[in-house]
């Protein structure tokens, strides 16, 4: 990524924010709540670098489902990652999913890795790069279940196989350091579920 990461700079990834331009909830037939948003996603004084629509619907169970629709504006370099990042308080600490692994596994690093139903903990996914980078994702994750020794947490399903990745380091965290001395390992767990 280091080539192309000067080409995202320029675009605003590293600075995009989100523009809501309506949002609006409905009641649904079988008691769920529907919140619809129009959104727009760029960096400051930059054209968006996509427009979508995300329909949120909460069940009458507490389950949330995500319909999400994105179009990327046309002539852009490839986007770096797309998903949902979701701040966990602390003592989310076990992993389980089924999907690649047992180690990281990336699209184009998942030969060494098998298929199949892994359980894992948040500071077990870090891979300790010396140069601190994106590490520890899952690729190709059908479920995913991210809680505390309790078992309270988050349950995880897509229609599409998804990328995982849960640490104790922001990306931003990742991006300021320049060795992994630098790093300071949080107490909140930081889950991302990227569209592959």
């Amino acid at each position: 990524d280091m080539s192309v990461r000067k080409a995202w700079e320029e675009e605003g990834f590293d600075r995009a924010e989100t523009k809501v331009y309506r949002a609006a909830w409905s009641r649904g037939p079988q008691n769920e709540a529907a919140v619809e948003v129009s959104f727009s996603m760029g960096g400051y004084s930059k054209y968006p670098i996509l427009r979508g629509t995300a329909v949120w619907t909460v069940d009458a169970r507490g389950g949330i489902r995500l319909e999400l629709e994105a179009r990327t504006r046309d002539g852009l370099v490839f986007l770096p990652r797309f998903g949902l990042m979701l701040t966990m308080p602390p003592g989310t600490e076990e992993v389980e999913y089924f999907g690649w692994g047992p180690h990281e596994c990336y699209v184009d690093k998942r030969r060494s890795a098998r298929r199949g139903r892994y359980l894992t903990t948040v500071d077990e996914m870090y891979e300790p790069y010396i140069f601190p980078q994106e590490n520890g994702s899952r690729y190709g994750t059908a479920w995913a279940v991210v809680s505390n020794e309790l078992g309270m947490g988050l349950r995880f399903e897509g229609g599409e196989p998804f990328s995982l990745n849960v640490s104790h380091f922001t990306p931003e965290d990742l991006t300021r350091a320049t060795h992994d001395v630098e790093l300071v390992r949080r107490k909140e767990t930081f889950l991302h579920v990227d569209f592959l």
